[in-house]
């Protein structure tokens, strides 16, 4: 993980350090797609896009809504976390 990553982590990533990133396959969104593992054992799934792609954002923006209303007993990982900027 570059260090140009480390100052937009979430607090629980700066917890636990990354020990190691492993591309993912990609899905229907551009941008970085990762499994990070972590010094404390979890697996997290990490998507990103850079700032500046406006198709990206509206993208992820819709994700990160979907996630935020789906239900608990949905069959999916739940959101650990999102930014918009």
């Amino acid at each position: 993980m570059g260090p140009r990553l480390a100052p937009v982590l979430p607090v629980a990533f700066k917890f636990s350090a990354v020990v190691k990133a492993e591309p993912a396959a990609r899905g229907i969104t551009p941008g970085v797609v990762a499994r990070l593992h972590l010094e404390d054992g979890r697996t997290v799934f990490f998507k990103g896009a850079p700032y500046n792609d406006r198709p990206a954002a509206l993208l992820y923006k819709r994700e990160i809504w979907l996630g935020s209303i789906m239900p608990a007993s949905a069959p999916a990982p739940r959101m650990l976390w999102a930014t918009t900027g």
